[in-house]
């Protein structure tokens, strides 16, 4: 696996407390698959929040379509 590019940071100015995430995206030529990795959560409760966030959202985010049916 390797970085395809450098660790990038998510900033949120405008949100007081929001937290400043890394952002690491690594693509696997064994398997073809994207890996991203966030970093920075103060505790694993935030960081099962995050990831149970992402797996109830993302998908819809990836597939949405701006084409009307």
């Amino acid at each position: 696996m390797k970085p395809s590019d450098e660790d990038k940071t998510i900033h949120a100015p405008q949100t007081p407390g929001a937290l400043h995430l890394g952002l690491e995206i690594s693509v696997s030529e064994e398997d073809n698959s994207v890996y991203v990795k966030f970093t920075g959560f103060e505790t694993i409760e935030d960081a099962d929040d995050y990831a149970t966030m992402l797996q109830d959202s993302l998908p819809l985010l990836l597939f949405e379509s701006e084409i009307k049916h």
